[in-house]
């Protein structure tokens, strides 16, 4: 009975324990992506060493030229690169990495990226493409730091200096609520050598600031 009333009590404290820890980083992601507000985001995805495409159109925003985006997430014509533009409204309308995704005809999961049927992203066909013994799915960021700035009366936070690239894991990739301003993000799946993957990295184009 004594080792049951020391045993029990570790359990609850671990069990809450890994619950503070998950609501902590949940919160640390919303603080580093709260919304809404008009942010900018650029990105690449790479499928087997092939660099998938978003035309424009579709991939641009609702009655501009065929566009079908979003205002909450959407792409321009004349952007340079891969950039999304996030406008949500309301903190309902908070885009994710999912949910961003799914609005370019891709599906994220943990351990796999569906082209959707019929969509046109260049060199990536259609199709299912699942991680294996040989192939992996890599989620990269880099975050910017920011500055608080007040001009005309107007406080927000300034652009001031890029962090290192980090690579997270998807589960926690697609826990993100929405990704910050200035950030940019690298989705890599199949067996690239760290110098494709560092390349890649460094085309990314910076978002507008």
């Amino acid at each position: 009975m004594g080792a049951a009333k020391i045993v029990i009590p570790l359990i609850i404290v671990g069990f809450l324990g890994i619950v503070f820890f998950n609501v902590w980083n949940w919160n640390n992601e919303l603080r580093e992506s709260g919304c809404p507000g008009h942010w900018h985001t650029t990105f690449d995805v790479y499928v087997d060493g092939k660099k998938a495409g978003f035309p424009k159109p579709p991939y641009s925003l609702s009655g501009s030229e065929g566009g079908k985006l979003p205002l909450k997430m959407h792409m321009h014509q004349a952007d340079n690169g891969n950039i999304l533009h996030y406008e949500p409204s309301t903190s309902e309308e908070c885009q994710g990495v999912r949910e961003t995704f799914r609005y370019l005809d891709i599906t994220v999961n943990e351990r796999s990226l569906v082209f959707e049927a019929g969509s046109n992203h260049g060199s990536v066909a259609p199709g299912t493409y699942e991680v294996t013994e040989d192939k992996e799915l890599r989620f990269f960021r880099q975050y910017a730091n920011t500055e608080e700035t007040t001009i005309g009366g107007v406080t927000y936070d300034a652009f001031s200096s890029y962090r290192n690239w980090e690579e997270i894991s998807m589960g926690r990739a697609l826990d993100i609520r929405q990704l910050p301003n200035f950030s940019k993000i690298l989705i890599v799946y199949g067996d690239a050598t760290d110098e494709q993957i560092q390349a890649w990295q460094q085309a990314v184009p910076d978002p507008p600031m």
